[in-house]
């Protein structure tokens, strides 16, 4: 009889340590998932400022494209900085947010066209001479261009990126080379 007796509390006792084994196994998942949602938003922070910082680089390379002969001469006569307006905070229609707010939610009832859940900018830090055949008939150029780009994201987080970057300009055509 007494045996009976010792049977029957060891099973509370399984059950108890597989209910606790399950309690540990839900805390597990819930805390990885947690840090899943926390590095995603890290990831697309960050890739949003690389694709800020490649606008960038395309602003500059248009404005190299577009004057060349004008950069090589403003270099030429001593500046270091011909392009002071490659700047999206210069350009309010490039922007990439207009008010940002921390915790912006689409479906909020005051979500409006003027706030948004991000805020961005990007500046050319330099733009560089680094080579010039002038004696030669079709003139080429080469420049570094470094730009850095500012992403202001959910939860306050801030990302940045910068990029470097060496291209040959045709100082007469406009044309890029590799």
């Amino acid at each position: 009889m007494m045996n009976m007796n010792c049977r029957r509390g060891i099973a509370v006792v399984v059950v108890l340590c597989f209910a606790v084994t399950i309690a540990l196994f839900m805390y597990a998942l819930v805390g990885s998932n947690t840090n899943l949602a926390v590095q995603n938003k890290k990831t697309l922070g960050q890739l949003q400022a690389y694709y800020l910082a490649q606008s960038a680089i395309q602003h500059a390379i248009l404005k190299l494209r577009l004057l060349p002969k004008e950069t090589f001469d403003a270099f030429d006569a001593g500046s270091t900085a011909p392009y002071p307006d490659v700047e999206s905070d210069a350009h309010p229609q490039v922007r990439f947010s207009k008010n940002p707010v921390p915790y912006w939610s689409l479906y909020s009832l005051g979500a409006g066209a003027t706030d948004g859940p991000l805020d961005g900018s990007y500046q050319l830090k330099s733009i560089k001479l680094e080579s010039s055949l002038g004696g030669m008939k079709m003139v080429q150029d080469g420049y570094e261009i470094e730009v850095q780009a500012t992403v202001r994201g959910t939860g306050n987080m801030v990302f940045s990126d910068s990029i470097k970057e060496e291209i040959i300009v045709s100082r007469f055509t406009g044309g890029i080379g590799p």
